[in-house]
């Protein structure tokens, strides 16, 4: 749900509240979009099993790292 939550609110011009949306810039650098509390978003993200939010970009870039790496082959 928290997805579906935060995808509804950054589609509707509106900063997101468990930070699951990111973008992906021209050089692959993978940024999350919009929070709207970001003091507290790492503890929302804990109650409903989510890791932290430094966590889940660094997961993200790694993945786009490997997009990158997978495309020039």
């Amino acid at each position: 749900m928290a997805f579906l939550h935060d995808r509804i609110m950054t589609m509707s011009g509106r900063p997101q509240k468990y930070g699951t949306q990111f973008d992906i810039g021209e050089n692959g650098e993978v940024t999350y979009l919009p929070i709207e509390n970001p003091q507290i978003v790492d503890k929302l993200r804990e109650e409903i099993g989510l890791e932290s939010l430094a966590e889940r970009t660094k997961q993200m870039q790694e993945i786009q790292n490997e997009r990158i790496k997978n495309r020039t082959k």
